[in-house]
């Protein structure tokens, strides 16, 4: 069985080698195609931030125990995260055991930049973010791998066991953008707004082919980025309803 723990760290570690414990839960043949064994990068980025937001509403009511408890991890845990997964490589790892640090370039750093409470400094934002737009921005989404990676899949095509492989191995996922959305605003507040534009309203040819007036559940990684997958996926027009909330305020903030 798989088991999930804050280590000496402070950092969150979840371990198993046959179940995949994150969101790329993909399974071939019964093992995961990407397991990610140890300390997933958004994981550490969410753990993070719901102390921090506890710790907020702690100081509200004045409950001392708790913020005397858990106050002392939020240096910990952003000591240990930037020490294991930040390097001059300029993007974040995507995890890391208690051996190895794996630097596959994955969307799932793009979180550590974009929630409210971040480990990262602007300039390590700014840096993250020139990566994932270099890298897996695409106008469906973001690519779960880097095209440079021998192991990326630019298509989700074939038999079960080949989608399943390319599921996380470059696949566009539309939701993804949301996150990438607030990592730019958090950095470029209202200079960000004719990116953000272009994103949103890139959607609306599509929405017309794979599910009228809907978006799907995943693209292609390379071009035309084909719609593949449910044809109507919760999570992507999630995505795209929250970016048209920052667009709006966004509008709102440059007419002040």
């Amino acid at each position: 069985m798989g088991f999930v723990k804050m280590n000496d760290y402070g950092l969150i570690y979840a371990g198993d080698n046959d179940k995949p414990l994150t969101w790329m839960d993909a399974i071939v043949k019964g093992k995961p195609v990407t397991p990610r064994k140890g300390m997933p990068v958004e994981v550490q980025a969410l753990w993070y931030n719901a102390i921090s937001f506890a710790i907020e509403k702690a100081e509200e009511n004045n409950d001392g125990e708790f913020i005397k408890q858990w106050a002392h991890y939020l240096d910990v845990i952003k000591s240990s995260f930037i020490s294991r997964f930040w390097s001059d490589k300029g993007y974040l790892a995507d995890y890391s055991s208690t051996k190895e640090v794996y630097w596959d370039i994955t969307p799932n750093q793009i979180i550590a930049a974009a929630l409210p409470y971040s480990m990262l400094s602007d300039e390590q934002k700014e840096a993250v973010v020139k990566t994932v737009k270099r890298q897996l921005l695409t106008p469906r989404g973001l690519r779960t791998l880097s095209p440079g990676h021998p192991e990326y899949q630019p298509h989700y095509q074939g038999n079960q066991f080949d989608r399943d492989r390319a599921l996380h191995k470059g696949t566009a996922w539309p939701w993804l953008l949301e996150f990438y959305v607030k990592a730019i605003t958090s950095i470029h507040g209202t200079e960000a707004l004719d990116e953000v534009l272009e994103l949103y309203h890139s959607f609306e040819d599509d929405m017309t082919n794979h599910g009228v007036g809907t978006i799907a559940e995943i693209y292609d990684g390379d071009p035309p980025h084909d719609a593949r997958g449910a044809i109507s996926f919760a999570p992507s027009v999630g995505a795209l309803l929250q970016i048209r909330i920052i667009i709006q305020e966004l509008l709102v903030k440059k007419q002040s």
